[in-house]
């Protein structure tokens, strides 16, 4: 419970008022039994537990007290035998938080007495009275300050948003908007929203529809309109704006999610994956720290959504970033966030990080093995202290998160090699996860065809009966799959667009295929010499990566410079 305190103005002119009006001192005690205020020249401080004015506090009765020292309220006050009262009226502050304090009025004089018992009735009355505007005082001031707090994090939160966010009024003046809005579209407090905006305000029937912004200098954008309303009718909109770039990739960003998020739902009745599927779900039991280990393309981010979805913060953020896609000038903001000022072109109220964003709930770290030397010792004190500092901060901010890592690279060799170190493998390493590739897999194939097949005609909007003929399904079968379920999730999806007659056959399948696995070969039966280059450098690029380190190890094993490796990948 807040202190009357709090309220310190309106107690004093309060006070001063009843002692104006009738004559006689005030006082008014806290819930605390602290004496906060007086009208008296006299010291402030804790009164007696036992006096009338802790009495009415505790029971939150009115008292009149018209004979101190001989009066029951005044038995156990431990001050009776030096009491220079002559007569006492104790009004509790009561409101729906508590009794919180006791307004109290004393005659230091038997003319102040007098007056009191003549009026008692009166004055009670008018005391009462006092202790309610005391009581709403002190609720509003609670009020008032929680719809502050209240308003910060508002606009911290609206400031965060990746959407525009526009308030007006109902002439379309701007009065609130965050950075989103004012740095893609040049809007400003205070101007008026373009012709389009006003246009959808005024129609109610399309209150929830989306537009296109297409004026003169202006970026193009799409936004939805919702009306805020009062009591007395319309008083503003709030308009979500988007940039239609953003918008078309974060469409594309949804259609690519992965559908399969629980465990139930991974397709595959091999051993080798219900034996990582086994282990997986003894992982999301646990908060311990998870490796998920797998070639690219095997579904390690399913996996990592699944441990998340099957744990006790499934109902808390999943967050994930791949370390290997993104600067690594610009990686180590995204992980741990940055202050106003703390670089060239920041965000002016600062940006939290992945980590802070993931509070409570899972970091999914992808391809951690491509994580710069430098920010793995950041983030091993991250995992040692559970905190994390931002960009241009010294302060620690204390984070609860769990984190599952993910790589196609071998981390053990690496950290032979010293380009990982061996104290953060160990780290993150604890309950290790092993996906297997697609190819000691097999049995699964028949089963993940049909899946595919029938997600990618829902998604094509083909209506009409596709099946794989035997044929091909037999060539699926012996194929080496180095991209895994990827490269067999694209090798369908080519094939139902270029089908004609319902029956997938070898001539539906892309040329790319036969460069590996199962391919079209020469009249003699044996593979040319381009199949083979092109399958060897495509199994490079599949445990090396493209990152710049993997190009330089694939150059050293294979023998070619950086500019032959970059041609032949183009033939590819």
């Amino acid at each position: 419970m807040e202190p009357l305190s709090s309220i310190k103005e309106t107690l004093v002119q309060v006070a001063e008022a009843i002692r104006a009006a009738l004559g006689v001192h005030v006082t008014i005690v806290d819930h605390t039994f602290e004496k906060i205020i007086t009208t008296r020249d006299e010291s402030l401080g804790r009164i007696d537990e036992g006096s009338a004015n802790a009495l009415s506090l505790k029971t939150g009765e009115l008292l009149f007290i018209d004979q101190p020292r001989n009066h029951v309220a005044c038995a156990a006050c431990g001050n009776k035998n030096s009491c220079k009262e002559f007569a006492e009226i104790c009004a509790p502050i009561v409101s729906k938080d508590g009794i919180l304090g006791v307004i109290g009025l004393v005659a230091y004089d038997e003319s102040q007495r007098d007056y009191l018992i003549a009026h008692s009735e009166g004055v009670k009355k008018f005391v009462g009275e006092m202790a309610k505007l005391i009581a709403s005082k002190y609720r509003e001031t609670l009020d008032h300050h929680a719809l502050e707090v209240a308003s910060r994090e508002l606009d911290l939160l609206v400031s965060h948003m990746e959407q525009g966010v526009v308030y007006t009024d109902c002439k379309g003046i701007i009065k609130r908007l965050n950075d989103y809005v004012e740095n893609a579209f040049g809007f400003t407090v205070g101007s008026t929203v373009p012709a389009d905006f006003l246009a959808a305000a005024e129609n109610s029937d399309l209150s929830h529809q989306s537009f296109v912004i297409s004026e003169p200098n202006m970026t193009r954008g799409i936004f939805d309109r919702h009306t805020i309303k009062n009591a007395t009718g319309e008083c503003g909109y709030v308009f979500f704006i988007e940039t239609l770039k953003s918008s078309i990739s974060r469409y594309h960003a949804l259609e690519s999610q992965p559908m399969l998020t629980h465990f139930d739902t991974i397709e595959g009745s091999s051993k080798t994956i219900r034996g990582a599927i086994n282990i997986a779900m003894r992982a999301a039991m646990s908060s311990s720290t998870v490796l998920i280990q797998g070639e690219s393309g095997t579904g390690k981010e399913l996996f990592a959504r699944a441990i998340h979805n099957h744990s006790a913060r499934a109902d808390c953020a999943f967050v994930a970033i791949n370390c290997g896609a993104i600067p690594e000038n610009l990686l180590e903001s995204e992980l741990f966030g940055y202050e106003s000022g703390a670089f060239t072109g920041a965000n002016t109220k600062g940006k939290p990080g992945k980590f802070e964003l993931a509070d409570g709930g899972t970091l999914f770290l992808d391809e951690i093995g491509d994580m710069p030397l430098n920010l793995q010792v950041k983030l091993l004190r991250v995992l040692q202290e559970r905190a994390v500092e931002r960009l241009g901060s010294s302060e620690p901010t204390p984070i609860d998160v769990r984190i599952i890592c993910a790589t196609h690279r071998d981390l053990e060799l690496m950290v032979k090699e010293g380009e990982f170190r061996e104290d953060l493998y160990y780290r993150i390493q604890v309950l290790p996860v092993m996906i297997p590739p697609l190819r000691e897999r097999t049995e699964d194939i028949p089963d993940l065809v049909k899946q595919l097949v029938k997600r990618k005609k829902e998604r094509l909007s083909i209506g009409r009966n596709i099946t794989v003929s035997d044929e091909v399904m037999k060539m699926f079968m012996t194929h080496r799959w180095t991209g895994n379920i990827r490269e067999l999730e694209n090798v369908i999806e080519y094939s139902l667009n270029i089908d004609t007659d319902g029956i997938v056959t070898s001539e539906d399948l892309p040329n790319r295929f036969y460069g590996q696995g199962s391919r079209r070969k020469s009249d003699r039966g044996f593979m040319t010499l381009q199949q083979m280059e092109h399958d060897l450098i495509k199994s490079a690029i599949s445990h090396y990566g493209t990152h710049k380190e993997g190009i330089v190890q694939i150059c050293n094993v294979l023998g070619i410079s950086r500019a032959t490796l970059y041609r032949k990948m183009k033939e590819i």
